[in-house]
């Protein structure tokens, strides 16, 4: 050994070695060189980042080589069908292609495109491709061929899916059944198709063929003929069907007698193979010799010219028409293929199909990817700008430049095509391969090998150069590369993982291996000399960007060889001496070795103390064992540094610390006598093995809140445990299991719908707890969107609702209903404790709806089952529905109130009778068709009460008294059949005698009358006895009261004159041209009545006094009195006339009131909000649920502008939910924050904005910062439990664990949560809800204790109801403090200003004084939060 070296490594090994070396070639022992060691190696070996002369690549692809069609069992079909080699562009679009020459040679070019495919084809074969190929040129073959490329047959044009236009790329027991559906089918239908004439075989008969056929004739000399029973030509025979033609046909029906059985019938035919019958094997010959019929040398030639069948082949022969019938054969059968014709007989028979089923026997079920073994040689540069897979292909770059701009993978996946120990083989031949990324180059599986295989790489004077990872080889399989040559360069430009089980002593003995990654790990399932070198080769380890790593083998013990025998070294080689200085060039540092710059596992000794390192420093720390935890946190809690599971329950030590809080020393922590690893915390049916398998929380059932344990996510489901929802259909996997659909389908039918948007049966429950209730439950069943278990709610608004609660003749309590669920119809069932009814009839009862738009309660239909004690109404949408006593409700409105100023009244009709009326408005007929002016009077008799009394009066120029004053309605009706139509008009007549007849019976009756005529006319006066309105007549009936109502009927109505009687009188002008305004018009004539009352308004509320006095019926059925003299009974700030608003029905002719609030009292609700403050009047509280359907985008558009710039801040985090996210949480639990608002009249738009905000920001360091609080609160419990535990004690460690973080939704401190309730406690502030909280059951907790503030942050993080009911709780305990930038602030939070808002917002993330050092922080907060609760405010 040289001296130089020797006292080198002395001395290098007395500063760094642990006992471990490297065994050079000679035996000696051998260790690292320094850089003064090295200094000539440098020189002799430069840096090996050779510069490269530029590389000219190829612009295009060209394709060359030889096609040959595959034989089954030695025979090659005769279908004859061309081969063609088609190249695509990426987009499968074809650009180039070629036919087979008849030799099999080919060549083919393509350009213009980044991305090539290549496709050999022919029907009857399986299609050979090359995929997302780039530029150059290859000569391509398969199998051991590097030339040739052979088709495998069997494959057929069966393609389901394109109505069997070509192939489906796949060998299978289809293509079979394909062909035998086929048999039977011939290629011409004609059985006497003439063979002869058909040269070309084509199946088409041209002129120039028929013309060649009849030189025949026409070349015979005179008197020449041919004798068809000369012996020698031995031809009839062949003419099965004695048709005098031999063709096809001929040999089908041979072949059928042959498979048939009927053999018998076979006469004098020779035996064609010797061997004394004819049977199945003389089919083949039979064909041999048919075939030959196109053949001017072969008797079947001549035979096929004996146009008369005379058994003599001359002149007499040449007959026209036959010939001509012979030179039109029809078309194929239409299922005819000729590539299923493997005999070439002219039609699918069994033989046909017993070809293909003996390739699928051979080849099995085969698709085009994993049919072929291919070979590439490379013959002019290469370029692919994306990726290149090749699996079991052999490559050769044959001197060339290969360039992969991505990632390259070169894999052996198919054992059948290897053999003797041999994969795929990479030949870079003195060319260059570089990849803009990653290689894989590995035998893929080791399953099916023979033991030994493996992939080989020969560099042979070539360089490969990776940008990114190498992944070399595969456990159990012998992938080599083979450097040999000094020009051999490969360079490695990241990680290096490394492994096989070669003995590579051999393998590497010149070039240079240039690492310049950070890792190379030499995997420990490499076999002995598994890194091995000698000669001259080198290995240059350089890392520019910092430490470089190498790891090998275990540092604390030896590896147990593969024969079992222990501590077997395992040899690290590279033994390259400079023969003239002695200096190590195997190994080289250019920079000189340090422990700054490299790190070599095991080479150097593990300090035996450790130390606890803080966690975000845990990556700059050697972890021996890749257990995630540093060997000196290792050593300082008592694990084993060399160890991934220390005690051996299955777990990582890393993930006992931080996933099960479980003691990595101890076997099994808990003494239960189930390891570790086998327990299941949370009872979700996955251990803690499988939890971390699959990233799920030991500690909790659901990790992802969706509604399904992990365990039936994991094993029944397989959905996504860690993903609400796995198929992104908008429902969570516990919504689709629930609603019977597939959680990892987004459309689990395929009907086009998303599983969202299908409308499933479903039925949702409210139970009436108090026993005493006459309603049991409430019930609402329908086919809807979504879980109508979340999206629908019931809510008894018994107290809270006021209309609803006052109801006449309610039952029980009243509800309101709401969803989001689409739905179509849905049934309303009350379950009813009759024993409860009191002295209401089961019979009796109805349900009850709330019209908000028209704000009045209506019936709804309904049925009653008493047997079930149910009463059930179908419903076309949802609203506030209650159950009523039907006879209560029908009394309170059976009794109108009067408000009229008249006991009764006197009503003229007075009815245009002129000739005007012959065309406009035909004369009626008992028996016929009324007319407009009889529908009319008919109509507007109805107007009369029972004390009315009125007359009919028919008028021209003069006037007819038709009825006298009357009461009975049926006497009026009856004269209406006397009316006429002649002579011209005239109103002067009938409206004095209309005036005169009312003043004269007001004079004499003792009531108090009113006075109307209602006039019915066209309006029309004929010019010729034309006389002017007298407007005097007009005048006396205002003076005497009398109104006048003008009816404009007919179709050219002078409505002028009659709109001028009617508003002279205070009356109104109607027009009616259709029945429907013809039947509107007694309505109209009843609000008009109406309106005749007195509309004294003394106190001016807008009240007309004689409501006040006399009582108003509300919507809900009750009356109500206020004071005529006080215009603000009850002093609430708003005018009587302003909580009741009236208005005239024209559908039932009344008066409806309106009760918008109470007018008796101040705060009509009871909600501690006076009326002329309170938005929601009659409903306790001061918000609304959500309208979805009305604001949801007009909110999310919003939202997401404002959201967008304040997202900007943090560009760089990955949020875990966007504005829509964020937006559809808040709709999800709108009605809790409804509840919780109207609870504290707090806004909503405060709750909303917060939550908004929050969510938007939370991001994965948010999460983090939750699991480091978990881990806490764990060890703190386990520390309690295992005092002695020495590895909790150890890593409880104040700067490396925090007890408190903000969390869930509305990402709050326990610290914060605690201060909060505990106010709420103390004001006894009360919240219900479906957990059972209840803020005013004195639950104080004690923020320094650890124990109170875990349970209280683990309901923050787990609980979303719990959280999101925490967020008013801290506005409100923020309001409080002195900490708000405006003091003084009242606890009426819905009167607060914009400042006001503002400043109870921005103290929600922290204190907003300047004493804070966040201060600014706190302020930007309460800006963007604030922008938020104005757009929320505006729709709530």
């Amino acid at each position: 050994m040289n001296k130089k070296l020797t006292r080198t490594l002395a001395g290098v090994m007395s500063l760094m070695f642990m006992g471990q070396v490297m065994v050079f070639g000679d035996g000696s022992a051998q260790g690292l060189l320094h850089a003064d060691t090295i200094a000539s190696a440098t020189e002799l070996l430069a840096t090996p980042v050779t510069e490269q002369n530029e590389i000219v690549y190829a612009n295009d692809l060209t394709i060359y080589g030889y096609v040959q069609k595959g034989t089954v069992n030695g025979f090659e079909a005769r279908d004859n069908e061309p081969v063609y080699v088609r190249i695509f562009n990426g987009d499968w679009a074809e650009i180039a292609y070629t036919e087979v020459n008849s030799d099999g040679s080919y060549s083919v070019t393509a350009s213009g495109s980044e991305v090539y495919h290549v496709k050999y084809e022919c029907n009857g074969y399986l299609p050979f491709y090359l995929k997302d190929f780039g530029t150059g040129s290859y000569q391509v073959g398969s199998s051991d061929s590097d030339n040739i490329v052979t088709l495998v047959p069997g494959d057929t044009t069966y393609n389901a899916d394109n109505n069997n236009q070509w192939s489906d790329d796949i060998l299978n027991s289809n293509d079979i059944t394909y062909v035998q559906e086929c048999v039977g089918e011939i290629s011409y239908v004609a059985t006497d198709f003439n063979l002869s004439m058909d040269l070309n075989d084509d199946g088409q008969i041209t002129q120039e063929e028929l013309d060649e056929f009849c030189a025949f004739y026409t070349d015979l000399s005179e008197g020449e003929f041919y004798d068809l029973s000369n012996e020698s030509a031995d031809i009839d025979y062949f003419d099965v069907n004695d048709d005098g033609i031999i063709n096809r046909y001929d040999y089908y029906l041979m072949y059928d007698l042959v498979y048939n059985n009927r053999s018998s019938e076979i006469v004098n035919i020779p035996d064609l193979t010797g061997d004394g019958i004819f049977d199945i094997n003389d089919l083949q010959p039979f064909w041999d010799r048919i075939s030959t019929a196109s053949d001017p040398n072969k008797w079947i030639w001549i035979y096929n010219h004996d146009m008369n069948r005379d058994g003599i082949v001359n002149i007499d022969d040449y007959i026209t028409e036959k010939l001509d019938y012979y030179a039109n054969p029809p078309l194929p059968s239409e299922k005819y293929q000729s590539y299923m014709d493997k005999n070439g007989n002219g039609c699918i028979d069994n033989s046909d199909v017993a070809w293909f089923q003996a390739a699928y026997d051979l080849y099995g079920d085969l698709d085009w990817d994993h049919a072929f073994k291919r070979t590439l040689t490379l013959n002019a540069n290469g370029k692919f700008n994306w990726s290149l897979n090749l699996h079991d292909t052999n490559l050769n770059l044959n001197g060339c430049a290969l360039y992969v701009g991505d990632s390259m993978s070169f894999t052996t996946d198919i054992p059948s095509f290897w053999s003797n120990g041999k994969g795929a083989e990479l030949n870079i031949c003195g060319g260059r391969l570089e990849t803009g990324n990653n290689l894989v180059f590995r035998t893929a599986s080791p399953d099916g090998w023979d033991g030994t295989t493996g992939q080989n790489m020969y560099l042979n004077g070539g360089s490969v150069v990776i940008s990114g990872d190498f992944n070399f080889g595969q456990a159990n399989c012998y992938d080599t590369i083979w450097m040999t040559n000094k020009n051999d360069y490969l360079e490695i430009n990241h990680n290096w993982n490394y492994i096989t089980l070669t003995d590579m002593e051999g393998k590497w003995t010149a070039g240079m291996i240039n690492f310049q990654g950070p890792t190379w790990e030499v995997n420990e399932a490499s076999g002995e000399k598994s890194v091995y070198s000698s000669g001259t080769h080198s290995i240059r380890f350089y890392y520019p960007d910092g430490k470089q790593t190498i790891l090998w083998d275990n540092p604390n013990e030896y590896i147990n060889a593969e024969d079992g025998t222990p501590n077997t070294l395992r040899t690290f080689n590279f033994n390259y001496i400079d023969p003239i200085t002695g200096e190590c060039l195997g190994l080289i540092f250019p920079n000189g070795y340090s422990e700054e710059l490299y790190w070599f596992r095991p080479w150097f000794e593990m300090e035996d103390a450790g130390e606890w390192i803080p966690y975000d420093e845990w990556d700059n720390y050697p972890d021996t064992d890749g257990d995630g935890l540093p060997d000196k946190v290792e050593l300082y809690i008592g694990t084993d540094p060399t160890k991934k599971d220390t005690d051996g329950d299955g777990l990582t030590d890393y993930d006992e610390l931080f996933e099960t809080f479980t003691d990595p020393t101890l076997y099994d922590t808990d003494s239960n006598g189930i390891n570790d690893g086998q327990e299941d915390f949370d009872n979700d049916n996955l251990n803690n093995i499988e939890e971390i398998e699959n990233g799920t929380d030991c500690y909790e059932e659901d990790t992802d809140v969706d509604g399904l344990t992990d365990g039936d996510e994991v094993k029944i489901y397989h959905s996504d445990p860690l993903k609400a929802d796995t198929d992104g259909d908008t429902l969570i996997d516990g919504d689709d299991v629930a609603l019977g659909f597939d959680p990892t389908l987004p459309d689990t039918d395929f009907n086009g719908i998303l599983d969202c948007d299908e409308k499933t049966k479903q039925t949702l429950t409210l139970y009436v707890d108090d026993d005493t209730n006459p309603i049991e439950s409430v019930t609402v069943s329908f086919k809807g969107t979504g879980n109508i278990n979340k999206n629908t709610s019931i809510t008894d608004v018994k107290g809270k609702d006021v209309l609803c609660s006052n109801v006449v003749g309610l039952v029980g309590n009243p509800y309101d209903i709401n969803s989001t669920s689409q739905f179509n119809e849905a049934e309303l069932s009350f379950k009813i404790r009759k024993k409860y009814l009191g002295a209401t009839v089961f019979d009796d009862l109805a349900i009850l709806w709330y019209n908000k738009d028209e704000q009045t309660f209506e019936l709804i239909d309904c049925t009653l089952d008493s047997a079930n004690s149910v009463v059930k109404a179908t419903l076309p949408h949802f609203s506030k529905y209650m159950i009523v006593n039907r006879k209560e409700w029908a009394e309170a409105w059976a009794t109108s109130l009067d408000y009229s100023k008249y006991d009764s009244y006197d009503i003229v009709y007075a009815i245009d009778c002129s000739g005007s009326m012959e065309d406009l408005d035909p004369e009626p007929s008992e028996s016929g068709t009324a007319s407009k002016r009889h529908m009319a009077a008919n109509n507007l008799i109805g107007v009369m009460e029972e004390d009315d009394e009125a007359a009919v009066i028919g008028f021209n120029y003069t006037t007819s008294l038709l009825c006298d004053f009357t009461s009975d309605q049926s006497d009026l009706r009856s004269v209406l059949y006397n009316l006429y139509q002649e002579g011209s008009t005239n109103f002067n007549p009938v409206l004095s005698e209309s005036i005169s007849k009312l003043t004269t019976r007001t004079e004499t009756s003792e009531e108090t009358v009113g006075k109307m005529i209602i006039l019915i006319s066209d309006g029309g006066m004929l010019d010729d006895l034309d006389e002017p309105l007298n407007e005097d007549l007009l005048a006396e009936a205002k003076r005497e009261g009398i109104k006048i109502y003008t009816i404009g009927v007919g179709v050219n109505v002078d409505e002028e004159i009659l709109h001028k009687i009617a508003k002279a009188t205070g009356g109104e002008y109607y027009y009616a041209s259709t029945n429907d305004e013809i039947s509107d018009l007694s309505v109209e004539l009843k609000i008009s009545k109406m309106k005749d009352i007195d509309m004294t308004d003394l106190d001016k509320d807008g009240l007309p006094d004689i409501f006040e006095s006399i009582g108003m019926r509300l919507q809900d059925g009750t009356i109500i009195y206020t004071d005529p003299n006080k215009a603000d009974s009850d002093t609430d700030g708003l005018l009587d006339g302003e909580e009741i608003d009236f208005h005239y029905d024209k559908s039932t002719g009344s008066i409806i009131f309106t009760m918008i609030s109470n007018p008796n009292l101040k705060d009509s609700d009871g909600d501690g909000v006076i009326d002329n403050e309170d938005e929601l009047k009659l409903r306790y509280g001061i918000s609304e649920l959500f309208d979805k359907s009305k604001d949801y985008w007009t909110v999310l558009r919003a939202l997401k502008a404002e959201a967008e710039e304040d997202l900007n801040a943090i560009q760089d985090a990955i949020t875990l939910y966007d504005a829509e996210d964020a937006l559809n949480i808040i709709m999800e639990y709108d009605a809790y924050i409804t509840s919780l608002s109207n609870e504290y009249m707090l806004p909503k738009a405060y709750i909303q904005s917060i939550l908004f905000r929050e969510l938007i920001f939370v991001n994965q360091t948010d999460k983090w910062a939750d699991t480091v609080v978990e881990m806490y609160f764990y060890l703190k419990e386990n520390t309690m439990k295992n005092p002695n535990n020495s590895v909790y004690e150890k890593i409880m460690i104040d700067y490396a664990m925090r007890d408190d973080s903000s969390t869930g939704y509305g990402q709050i401190f326990s610290v914060t949560a605690i201060n909060a309730i505990n106010l709420a406690s103390k004001n006894n502030l009360k919240w219900d809800y479906s957990s059972g909280l209840n803020w005013g059951d004195n639950n104080i907790y004690n923020k320094n204790s650890w124990q109170d503030k875990k349970i209280v942050w683990f309901n923050l993080r787990d609980d979303n109801i719990y959280n999101v009911s925490v967020v008013p709780l801290v506005l409100m305990w923020g309001i409080t403090t002195d900490e708000c930038l405006i003091s003084g602030m009242s606890n009426k939070y819905w009167k607060y200003t914009e400042e006001e808002s503002k400043a109870i917002i921005t103290r929600y993330n922290g204190n907003a004084t300047e004493e804070n050092p966040e201060y600014e922080k706190v302020l930007e907060y309460g800006e963007e939060v604030f922008d938020y609760f104005r757009i929320f405010s505006e729709v709530n």
